[in-house]
């Protein structure tokens, strides 16, 4: 090969290179187009058609990049604590720039859930006109976390107790009958709550409180269900009321096993806790002795059931 022949291939391999790295720069410069929505098959058999649905909230997609309001909000710092600690520490008086900062952190998904929660309260606390509608489309999209879900569903049922709704209220009916089992535990927990409220204001309807019970029921009888599925269901019946919760401690007791029988119910998160949308540490007392009194269990015995064995049991060395 002669020396004019290298030198034309060497300058065509050059500018061929050249090439390639300019296409490369301008392709990881433009950033990349989501696809669109309609292209998702999404099974929502059970789920409410939130596009058609009267009135509904023409809200604007969350962008990639925080608006300077949430920046402004939440500061430089990635710090989850400082986060919460900041939105915790806003004034009463919400101005437009917060209020529109917290619309836009509730429904990041890209945000911690704790976080999300903490601003759900805020804006429930100013009861935001936008909250239920914002719920209910987060309650649905399956991109969601079941753990956000289950957080929409107790911020849900907690604007149903301010301020009763029918469509609030038939939401709740469908995620209890939701294929996500972590959804429909909550759903049917949290409509036991509504059930049974703690001042025994705004009490549902007999026809809705018979649905409720079905529910739990339902839940508490299903067969190879996940345990916290019959957790729920056993949960939801003592504070109904519903002796089928029971377990048959009444047949070990007449068999002279009742000084050997211990009853608990499971605290191991916080999201049990009252506070949290739980059944909360006074559960046992609260509803499950009187369930107990209900199926003849004389005060001797349930004194043995709750203090004596136990007693006798933490005291094994």
């Amino acid at each position: 090969m002669t020396r004019k022949a290298v030198a034309l291939l060497s300058v065509a391999i050059l500018v061929l290179v050249v090439a390639l790295i300019v296409i490369g720069a301008y392709l990881w410069t433009v950033p990349d187009q989501p696809a669109p929505r309609d292209n998702k098959e999404v099974s929502r058999s059970k789920e409410p058609n939130l596009e058609s649905r009267a009135g509904a909230v023409d809200s604007e997609a969350v962008t990639a990049e925080p608006p300077k309001e949430v920046v402004s909000l939440l500061g430089q710092t990635t710090d989850r604590v400082e986060h919460l600690m900041r939105v915790e520490a806003l004034p009463a008086q919400l101005s437009k720039e917060q209020v529109d900062a917290l619309r836009w952190l509730l429904r990041d998904p890209s945000q911690n859930e704790a976080l999300r929660n903490v601003v759900a309260n805020r804006l429930r606390a100013r009861r935001d006109p936008h909250l239920v509608e914002y719920l209910t489309e987060m309650l649905w999209d399956e991109n969601e976390t079941p753990k956000w879900r289950n957080y929409c569903i107790q911020q849900l049922r907690a604007c149903y107790e301010e301020n009763p709704s029918p469509a609030i209220l038939d939401t709740l009916f469908k995620a209890a009958e939701a294929d996500e089992k972590m959804v429909r535990i909550c759903a049917v927990w949290s409509l036991a709550r509504l059930a049974t409220p703690m001042d025994k204001g705004q009490m549902p309807s007999e026809e809705t409180l018979a649905k409720i019970r079905s529910l739990a029921l339902e839940a508490l009888r299903e067969k190879d269900a996940h345990f916290f599925i019959t957790e729920a269901g056993v949960q939801s019946c003592a504070r109904l009321g519903l002796t089928e919760a029971l377990p048959e401690i009444r047949a070990l007791a007449e068999r002279g096993h009742l000084p050997r029988i211990v009853i608990s119910h499971d605290i191991c998160v916080r999201s049990r806790r009252v506070c949290w949308g739980g059944w909360g540490f006074v559960h046992i007392p609260t509803y499950v002795v009187p369930m107990m009194q209900s199926r003849g269990f004389t005060a001797e015995e349930v004194n043995q059931l709750t203090i004596e064995n136990p007693r006798r049991l933490l005291c094994i060395a």
